[in-house]
């Protein structure tokens, strides 16, 4: 086997230089002689199809479209490597804040998400504080917009103002504004709010979004509230977004999803995919079914080279199709709980992602074989049966071939609590 060129040679001018004309799919051998061992496991994992021509993608996104978001998370990623391999921290606040679990307590708190944004913007000190602005070289009177008397930082406007501190005592905690301004920075601060009982911390965040507001109102020329009139507005509203997350929980508790049946012409396709990043290998499944729940055939397999999850629910649909299409069938749901799945079935552009000739085959196969066609997503407790067969499919020995109409007593147990649950 001769030498690997180096990174980014030029060897190959044309991918279809790559294909073996003999079985239409990689040249397994060429791949490992041109590209070093990690790279064309890589390539190895892309499907190839017959009949489509070459397009660019950009392989940072699923879909395979660039987009400005995604570039900037590789820029991060990047940024953070590199600061790594150096030996030092990250330059970037924002690889520094996806790796601090500081940062993830503040956007796991139990408080709405315009709040969870204000409290990590105070904790960067990038509110339009008049200090900070005037740092950055704007010329503005840093004088506090609420008292007009001193400069107007974080720890004056939301714990030292004199107007603000009446708010703290409206609601009975001066103390805690005590503890809070005497802290030497925002984080510290916010570390003390994270360590509060959930009630006093609720009321704490409320008090700071809505100060934060009520400056900006009153730079806008609006009048200020009085800070009776504005602690009841805090408690109110703290005890509103609280039980609001409570009904929320309860009404998904009680809304919770069941396998639904269909009508007696259809029979619905239950399919899904497994993927293991580790060996770059998966499973497929599907379960074929009645209008009642009873299964009329089945079957799971394994793959052997997957290049991403996508790739695997992909092709557990085509084999879900492809056998539904041998039995003569016509009208179908096809149901699955990838809701990518779904999203992608409803452009008709080719996708860009490195499956995207699967999908090509897919919608093709949906439009052509079957005279009505439903694609459903639902939620993976509905699917519980079908995501066993995967898992089964995953572990088969690599060459071991599909297994067809036959299925383990583990789903059987899983199809019969779909039908206990039909029959309630």
């Amino acid at each position: 086997m001769s030498t690997p060129p180096p990174r980014g040679s030029n060897l190959i001018s044309h991918v279809h230089e790559l294909i073996d004309p003999g079985t239409g799919g990689w040249d397994e051998v060429l791949v490992r002689d041109t590209f070093w061992e990690e790279d064309a496991e890589c390539i190895l994992c892309i499907p190839v199809h017959e009949g489509m021509d070459d397009l660019v993608a950009w392989h940072f996104n699923n879909n395979g479209h660039f987009t400005v978001r995604s570039a900037y998370k590789v820029f991060v990623a990047n940024k953070k490597l590199d600061a790594a391999s150096r030996g030092g921290g990250s330059t970037s606040g924002t690889a520094a804040t996806a790796s601090d679990p500081f940062w993830r307590n503040i956007w796991n708190l139990n408080c709405p998400k315009k709040m969870t944004h204000f409290l990590w913007r105070l904790g960067h000190n990038s509110l339009a504080l008049r200090t900070n602005l005037r740092r950055r070289g704007m010329g503005i009177n840093p004088s506090c917009v609420m008292c007009g008397r001193f400069d107007e930082d974080g720890a004056h406007l939301f714990f030292k103002c004199k107007e603000v501190r009446r708010v703290w005592t409206c609601l009975q905690l001066e103390t805690v504004r005590e503890e809070l301004a005497v802290c030497i920075s925002a984080r510290e601060a916010l570390d003390l709010i994270l360590k509060m009982k959930p009630e006093m911390q609720r009321q704490v965040i409320t008090l700071l979004y809505l100060w934060w507001s009520e400056r900006c109102g009153v730079r806008e020329g609006e009048t200020p509230r009085e800070s009776c009139r504005l602690a009841l507005l805090i408690g109110s509203y703290a005890t509103e977004w609280s039980s609001l997350k409570h009904a929320i929980q309860a009404k998904e508790t009680v809304t919770r999803k069941r396998w639904s049946p269909l009508p007696e012409d259809v029979l619905k396709i239950n399919c899904d995919g497994a993927f293991s990043a580790s060996n770059r290998s998966g499973g497929w499944s599907f379960l074929i079914r009645e209008w009642d729940g009873g299964v009329i055939t089945s079957g799971y397999g394994k793959i052997e080279r997957v290049s991403e999850a996508f790739h695997a629910e992909i092709v557990a649909c085509l084999q879900a199709l492809q056998r539904a299409a041998d039995l003569g069938i016509q009208k179908i749901i096809l149901e699955t709980d990838a809701s990518s799945i779904v999203q992608a079935l409803r452009f008709q552009d080719v996708d860009r992602c490195s499956a995207g000739g699967l999908l090509w085959e897919l919608k093709t196969l949906l439009q052509r074989i079957f005279t009505s066609y439903t694609v459903v997503h639902t939620s993976r407790s509905c699917n519980s049966a079908a995501d066993s067969l995967a898992a089964l499919g995953a572990s088969l020995n690599p060459g071991e071939g599909p297994i067809v109409d036959s299925i383990p007593t583990c789903t059987r147990v899983l199809v019969a609590n779909d039908l206990a649950q039909f029959y309630e």
